[in-house]
Protein backbone atom coordinates (compact mmCIF):
# COMPACT_ATOMS: atom_id res chain seq x y z
CA UNK A 1 0.00 0.00 0.00
CA UNK A 2 2.70 2.19 1.25
CA UNK A 3 4.71 1.62 -2.56
CA UNK A 4 1.51 2.23 -4.03
CA UNK A 5 0.87 5.49 -2.57
CA UNK A 6 4.62 7.02 -3.35
CA UNK A 7 4.23 6.20 -6.76
CA UNK A 8 1.19 8.27 -7.42
CA UNK A 9 2.39 10.75 -4.94
CA UNK A 10 5.55 10.35 -7.35
CA UNK A 11 3.75 12.58 -10.31
CA UNK A 12 2.90 15.85 -7.66
CA UNK A 13 6.04 16.71 -6.46
CA UNK A 14 6.23 19.20 -4.01
CA UNK A 15 7.55 22.84 -5.40
CA UNK A 16 10.88 23.95 -4.52
CA UNK A 17 9.11 27.19 -3.46
CA UNK A 18 7.19 24.99 -0.37
CA UNK A 19 10.58 23.42 0.60
CA UNK A 20 11.59 26.99 1.60
CA UNK A 21 8.25 27.82 3.25
CA UNK A 22 8.75 24.63 5.05
CA UNK A 23 12.44 25.85 5.54
CA UNK A 24 11.22 29.21 6.63
CA UNK A 25 8.62 27.29 8.61
CA UNK A 26 11.16 25.18 10.85
CA UNK A 27 13.33 28.27 11.12
CA UNK A 28 10.10 29.87 13.45
CA UNK A 29 9.34 26.95 14.81
CA UNK A 30 13.16 26.33 16.30
CA UNK A 31 13.49 29.73 17.45
CA UNK A 32 10.14 30.21 19.44
CA UNK A 33 9.02 32.68 21.28
CA UNK A 34 9.94 34.39 24.79
CA UNK A 35 7.22 33.59 27.53
CA UNK A 36 7.31 36.17 30.51
CA UNK A 37 6.55 33.63 33.29
CA UNK A 38 5.88 35.69 36.11
CA UNK A 39 3.09 37.07 34.21
CA UNK A 40 2.00 33.18 33.46
CA UNK A 41 2.25 31.88 37.19
CA UNK A 42 0.94 35.41 38.82
CA UNK A 43 -1.80 34.88 36.04
CA UNK A 44 -2.83 31.67 37.05
CA UNK A 45 -2.68 32.33 41.21
CA UNK A 46 -5.42 34.91 40.88
CA UNK A 47 -7.62 33.47 38.68
CA UNK A 48 -7.53 30.61 41.76
CA UNK A 49 -8.09 33.79 44.08
CA UNK A 50 -10.82 35.19 42.25
CA UNK A 51 -12.67 32.15 41.66
CA UNK A 52 -12.76 31.26 45.18
CA UNK A 53 -13.93 35.01 46.40
CA UNK A 54 -16.53 34.75 43.54
CA UNK A 55 -17.79 31.39 44.45
CA UNK A 56 -18.17 32.48 48.18
CA UNK A 57 -20.06 35.71 46.90
CA UNK A 58 -22.36 33.31 44.96
CA UNK A 59 -22.82 30.87 47.96
CA UNK A 60 -23.74 33.97 50.29
CA UNK A 61 -26.53 35.16 47.53
CA UNK A 62 -27.84 31.44 46.35
CA UNK A 63 -27.24 29.83 49.77
CA UNK A 64 -26.62 26.95 47.48
CA UNK A 65 -23.66 24.17 48.19
CA UNK A 66 -22.67 24.90 45.04
CA UNK A 67 -23.56 27.87 42.45
CA UNK A 68 -21.54 26.52 39.74
CA UNK A 69 -23.39 23.53 39.26
CA UNK A 70 -26.00 24.04 36.39
CA UNK A 71 -28.80 21.34 38.36
CA UNK A 72 -28.65 23.50 41.74
CA UNK A 73 -28.19 26.84 39.52
CA UNK A 74 -31.59 26.29 37.53
CA UNK A 75 -33.23 25.04 40.95
CA UNK A 76 -32.81 28.36 42.54
CA UNK A 77 -33.39 30.77 39.23
CA UNK A 78 -36.84 28.67 38.94
CA UNK A 79 -37.96 29.04 43.04
CA UNK A 80 -37.02 32.81 42.47
CA UNK A 81 -39.64 33.21 39.45
CA UNK A 82 -36.88 32.80 36.45
CA UNK A 83 -37.20 29.66 34.33
CA UNK A 84 -33.92 29.03 32.15
CA UNK A 85 -33.56 25.79 29.43
CA UNK A 86 -29.85 26.63 29.56
CA UNK A 87 -27.34 28.60 31.56
CA UNK A 88 -25.16 29.03 28.56
CA UNK A 89 -23.22 32.28 28.74
CA UNK A 90 -25.29 34.20 25.95
CA UNK A 91 -28.73 33.34 27.80
CA UNK A 92 -27.01 34.34 31.02
CA UNK A 93 -25.83 37.49 29.55
CA UNK A 94 -29.48 37.99 27.24
CA UNK A 95 -30.98 37.71 30.78
CA UNK A 96 -29.20 40.31 32.48
CA UNK A 97 -29.73 42.75 29.87
CA UNK A 98 -33.60 42.22 30.08
CA UNK A 99 -33.93 42.78 34.01
CA UNK A 100 -37.57 43.15 33.69
CA UNK A 101 -38.43 40.01 33.77
CA UNK A 102 -38.02 39.53 36.92
CA UNK A 103 -37.61 41.40 40.48
CA UNK A 104 -34.88 40.29 42.49
CA UNK A 105 -31.36 42.06 42.44
CA UNK A 106 -29.92 39.42 43.75
CA UNK A 107 -30.25 37.21 40.42
CA UNK A 108 -28.65 40.24 38.17
CA UNK A 109 -25.71 39.64 40.47
CA UNK A 110 -25.91 35.85 41.02
CA UNK A 111 -25.78 35.92 36.84
CA UNK A 112 -22.85 38.18 36.72
CA UNK A 113 -20.72 36.59 39.04
CA UNK A 114 -21.90 33.20 36.94
CA UNK A 115 -20.60 34.74 33.65
CA UNK A 116 -17.31 35.88 35.76
CA UNK A 117 -17.02 31.91 36.97
CA UNK A 118 -17.68 30.76 33.44
CA UNK A 119 -14.47 32.37 32.05
CA UNK A 120 -11.90 30.19 31.12
CA UNK A 121 -9.06 32.57 30.82
CA UNK A 122 -6.89 30.53 32.64
CA UNK A 123 -6.45 27.70 30.24
CA UNK A 124 -4.05 29.55 27.86
CA UNK A 125 -1.70 29.93 30.75
CA UNK A 126 -1.86 26.66 31.74
CA UNK A 127 -1.04 25.34 28.23
CA UNK A 128 1.94 28.32 28.27
CA UNK A 129 3.27 26.40 31.83
CA UNK A 130 2.97 23.10 29.97
CA UNK A 131 4.78 24.13 26.91
CA UNK A 132 7.47 26.79 27.84
CA UNK A 133 10.94 25.14 27.86
CA UNK A 134 14.28 25.39 29.99
CA UNK A 135 14.85 28.55 27.54
CA UNK A 136 11.97 30.33 28.70
CA UNK A 137 10.57 30.17 25.48
CA UNK A 138 7.71 28.18 23.82
CA UNK A 139 8.52 26.32 20.54
CA UNK A 140 6.56 24.22 17.80
CA UNK A 141 3.55 26.08 18.10
CA UNK A 142 2.82 25.99 14.25
CA UNK A 143 2.26 23.54 11.76
CA UNK A 144 2.83 24.10 8.55
CA UNK A 145 -0.02 23.42 6.08
CA UNK A 146 -2.35 22.39 8.78
CA UNK A 147 -5.05 23.40 6.67
CA UNK A 148 -4.97 20.95 3.82
CA UNK A 149 -7.22 22.68 1.38
CA UNK A 150 -6.28 26.83 1.91
CA UNK A 151 -2.61 25.76 2.97
CA UNK A 152 -2.87 27.55 5.97
CA UNK A 153 -1.08 27.05 9.08
CA UNK A 154 -2.69 25.45 12.33
CA UNK A 155 -2.04 26.55 15.91
CA UNK A 156 -0.28 23.70 18.10
CA UNK A 157 -0.10 23.97 21.52
CA UNK A 158 -0.95 28.04 23.64
CA UNK A 159 -2.80 28.27 19.53
CA UNK A 160 -2.18 31.90 18.56
CA UNK A 161 -4.56 31.50 16.18
CA UNK A 162 -7.33 32.27 18.49
CA UNK A 163 -6.23 34.57 21.87
CA UNK A 164 -8.36 36.99 23.09
CA UNK A 165 -8.49 40.14 21.78
CA UNK A 166 -7.58 43.45 24.42
CA UNK A 167 -9.51 46.76 24.70
CA UNK A 168 -7.86 47.74 27.66
CA UNK A 169 -6.80 51.41 27.68
CA UNK A 170 -4.45 51.13 31.11
CA UNK A 171 -3.14 47.20 29.64
CA UNK A 172 0.84 48.33 30.63
CA UNK A 173 -0.44 48.78 33.69
CA UNK A 174 -2.82 45.91 34.55
CA UNK A 175 -0.08 43.31 33.31
CA UNK A 176 2.55 45.46 35.77
CA UNK A 177 0.14 44.72 38.73
CA UNK A 178 0.03 41.05 37.83
CA UNK A 179 3.62 40.63 36.97
CA UNK A 180 4.43 42.15 40.65
CA UNK A 181 1.77 39.60 42.25
CA UNK A 182 -0.22 42.70 43.38
CA UNK A 183 -3.93 41.00 43.79
CA UNK A 184 -5.55 43.56 46.28
CA UNK A 185 -4.42 46.71 43.94
CA UNK A 186 -5.48 44.18 41.03
CA UNK A 187 -8.92 43.55 43.16
CA UNK A 188 -9.12 46.93 44.03
CA UNK A 189 -8.90 48.36 40.63
CA UNK A 190 -10.55 45.88 38.15
CA UNK A 191 -14.48 44.32 38.91
CA UNK A 192 -13.85 41.25 36.70
CA UNK A 193 -10.63 39.81 37.24
CA UNK A 194 -10.70 36.81 34.84
CA UNK A 195 -12.09 39.27 32.06
CA UNK A 196 -8.47 41.08 32.98
CA UNK A 197 -6.06 38.02 32.66
CA UNK A 198 -8.10 36.61 29.83
CA UNK A 199 -7.22 40.42 28.20
CA UNK A 200 -3.27 40.15 29.94
CA UNK A 201 -3.16 36.64 27.26
CA UNK A 202 -1.19 38.24 24.34
CA UNK A 203 1.40 40.44 26.88
CA UNK A 204 3.18 36.88 28.27
CA UNK A 205 4.81 36.79 24.74
CA UNK A 206 7.71 39.96 25.21
CA UNK A 207 11.17 40.14 23.47
CA UNK A 208 14.26 39.64 25.21
CA UNK A 209 16.46 42.04 26.74
CA UNK A 210 17.61 45.10 24.45
CA UNK A 211 14.98 44.28 21.38
CA UNK A 212 11.43 44.65 21.26
CA UNK A 213 8.24 43.11 19.29
CA UNK A 214 7.13 43.90 16.27
CA UNK A 215 3.34 43.45 15.42
CA UNK A 216 3.33 43.68 11.59
CA UNK A 217 -0.12 43.16 10.28
CA UNK A 218 -1.58 42.91 6.57
CA UNK A 219 -4.90 42.03 5.19
CA UNK A 220 -3.29 39.13 2.84
CA UNK A 221 -4.11 35.67 1.91
CA UNK A 222 -1.45 32.54 2.94
CA UNK A 223 0.46 32.95 -0.44
CA UNK A 224 1.18 36.71 0.34
CA UNK A 225 1.88 36.17 4.23
CA UNK A 226 4.59 33.05 2.77
CA UNK A 227 6.19 36.00 0.00
CA UNK A 228 6.56 38.56 3.04
CA UNK A 229 8.37 35.70 5.56
CA UNK A 230 10.63 35.29 2.53
CA UNK A 231 11.40 38.60 2.24
CA UNK A 232 12.02 39.02 5.86
CA UNK A 233 13.88 35.82 6.53
CA UNK A 234 17.13 37.48 7.74
CA UNK A 235 14.83 39.23 10.90
CA UNK A 236 14.10 37.16 13.12
CA UNK A 237 9.86 35.90 13.21
CA UNK A 238 9.12 34.10 16.22
CA UNK A 239 5.41 33.92 15.25
CA UNK A 240 2.18 34.88 13.14
CA UNK A 241 -1.36 34.93 13.57
CA UNK A 242 -3.17 34.57 10.43
CA UNK A 243 -2.32 37.90 8.81
CA UNK A 244 0.08 39.11 11.62
CA UNK A 245 3.71 38.62 12.13
CA UNK A 246 5.87 39.00 15.20
CA UNK A 247 9.23 40.07 14.98
CA UNK A 248 11.90 40.25 17.86
CA UNK A 249 14.12 42.89 16.63
CA UNK A 250 16.71 45.50 18.28
CA UNK A 251 15.78 48.17 19.39
CA UNK A 252 17.02 50.64 17.15
CA UNK A 253 15.24 49.44 14.29
CA UNK A 254 13.07 51.36 11.64
CA UNK A 255 9.25 49.92 11.70
CA UNK A 256 8.62 51.52 8.43
CA UNK A 257 11.55 49.53 6.71
CA UNK A 258 9.83 46.61 7.53
CA UNK A 259 6.75 47.87 6.84
CA UNK A 260 8.02 48.77 3.58
CA UNK A 261 8.81 45.02 3.27
CA UNK A 262 5.77 43.76 3.72
CA UNK A 263 4.43 45.83 1.18
CA UNK A 264 5.64 44.49 -1.60
CA UNK A 265 4.11 43.13 -4.15
CA UNK A 266 5.11 39.52 -5.88
CA UNK A 267 5.80 39.02 -9.05
CA UNK A 268 2.39 36.99 -9.66
CA UNK A 269 0.26 40.00 -8.87
CA UNK A 270 1.93 43.33 -9.85
CA UNK A 271 0.95 46.61 -9.99
CA UNK A 272 -1.68 45.22 -6.77
CA UNK A 273 -1.25 47.79 -3.87
CA UNK A 274 -0.39 46.45 -0.99
CA UNK A 275 0.18 48.15 2.78
CA UNK A 276 2.04 47.03 5.84
CA UNK A 277 0.83 48.64 9.30
CA UNK A 278 2.33 47.65 12.18
CA UNK A 279 3.36 48.57 15.85
CA UNK A 280 6.49 48.48 18.25
CA UNK A 281 6.00 47.09 22.12
CA UNK A 282 7.72 45.15 24.86
CA UNK A 283 5.17 42.90 24.85
CA UNK A 284 2.63 41.22 22.28
CA UNK A 285 -0.80 42.47 22.56
CA UNK A 286 -3.70 43.58 19.70
CA UNK A 287 -3.04 46.97 19.07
Amino acid sequence: MELSIKQKLSKFPVPDFVWTEYHLDQEINDRGILLDMDVVENAIAFDEKSKSALMLAMQNITNLDNPNSVVQMKQWLSENGVEMETLGKKDVAKLIKSPDSYENDDITEALKLRLQLAKSSVKKYQAMQNAVCKDGRTHGMFQFYGANRSGRWAGRLIQLQNLPQNHMSDLAEARELVRTGDYDTMHLLYDDIPDTLSQLIRTTFIARPGYKVENIVQAISRDLLCYAMHNLSNWQICGHVHDELIIECPEDTDMNRICSVMGKSPAWMAGILIRGDGYETKFYKKD
